[in-house]
């Protein structure tokens, strides 16, 4: 084994190696601590975003809530307006066409005359 001759002590090539070991081992120690902080910190930051999320979600839930609540309301009244207008399409149109025959019973001399409303009108 040599020895080394260093400020008057004796140092053996294998306590150099194991202080070169230990040495490497406190720096990789050293990274690694740094590593843990800088993850730890990413985790903190992801739980934070996440929490934020989910308020985010349970709002959007809440208004489609209201909206759902709100479109179902408003098709009801849709539906109410369509058969609204139907009936005035109808009446509208029975309005406009009259049936082609009616006829109407009139008293002459003690008999009933039937005459149409057509023949009237020519």
């Amino acid at each position: 084994m040599g020895l080394l001759f260093t400020d008057f002590t004796f140092i053996s090539v294998n306590g150099i190696a194991n202080f070169l070991i230990l040495l490497n081992q406190v720096t990789e120690i050293e990274e690694l601590k740094h590593k843990v902080l800088v993850l730890t910190e990413s985790k903190y930051q992801l739980e934070l975003r996440n929490h934020k999320l989910a308020e985010e979600s349970s709002y959007a839930k809440g208004l489609a809530s209201v909206a759902a609540v709100g479109v179902k309301k408003l098709l009801k009244e849709v539906a109410k307006l369509m058969n609204h207008n139907e009936r005035l399409m109808a009446e509208l149109a029975a309005a406009n066409n009259p049936p082609t025959q009616r006829r109407t019973s009139t008293l002459r001399n003690g008999r009933r005359e039937y005459t149409s409303e057509r023949s009237k009108r020519v």
